[in-house]
């Protein structure tokens, strides 16, 4: 991973100078984090303003503005992920309905970009002891995986020992390392394991976490 600022960079919140100094990395990210949604937040908001004053009857406008809004989000995703991949709190497990919660983010990942997620959610009991806020951010990650025109099919295995969800991607995934390795560090932490396997539109991706009885 890169490290240091660039030269034309100029650096002005004393926050931020003083942060490399202490020598944790986890305190840089978040400081970097804090100064960056401020811009990100007035090009969002830029983005909506144009949407509502343009043209509606031309598509490439549109659809551009529509890209601007998606990239901000992005962008945002990936501070989000770098800051939970270093300043995790404290897990917490609890007993969780892993369908529940796919069917309630599958629904507000639908609402949002206006493209259906197919679900395959096999029969049984998909209980799991798991931190309620990192297994939203885990499976509020996998769904992200997918770019918003992209068919996403999202399918569950429960087995005696695990429950095993599989994320089906039908276009190379929309974001990075951050977010495979938050996920993978999730998982890991309660048990289970991430697999990823790429295909030739995709990618596969298989999480797997203990199932309670």
């Amino acid at each position: 991973m890169a490290s240091g600022v660039s030269p034309a960079l100029e650096i002005d919140s004393p926050d931020l100078i003083e942060a490399p100094a202490s020598g944790d990395p986890a305190t840089v990210v978040h400081h970097l984090a804090h100064e960056l949604r401020q811009p990100l937040s007035a090009i969002e908001s830029i983005a909506y303003y144009l949407s509502m004053v343009l043209r509606h009857d031309d598509s490439r406008v549109r659809v551009q503005a529509e890209k601007l809004g998606q990239l901000v989000h992005q962008m945002a995703a990936i501070l989000s992920d770098a800051e939970h991949l270093l300043r995790a709190p404290p897990s917490r497990p609890q007993i969780m309905d892993l369908h529940e919660l796919i069917s309630e983010l599958a629904a507000e990942r639908t609402a949002a970009h206006r493209q259906p997620v197919t679900l395959a959610l096999s029969p049984g009991a998909s209980l799991v002891s798991i931190d309620p806020v990192q297994g939203r951010r885990m499976v509020r990650s996998l769904l992200s995986l997918a770019p918003p025109d992209s068919p996403l099919l999202v399918s569950t295995e429960v087995g005696a020992a695990e429950v095993a969800v599989e994320v089906r991607l039908g276009a190379p995934p929309s974001a990075g390392g951050l977010a495979l390795a938050g996920i993978r560090s999730i998982a890991t932490n309660h048990g289970g394991r991430l697999d990823v396997h790429a295909t030739d539109s995709g990618a596969v991706l298989i999480v797997r976490l203990p199932r309670t009885a």
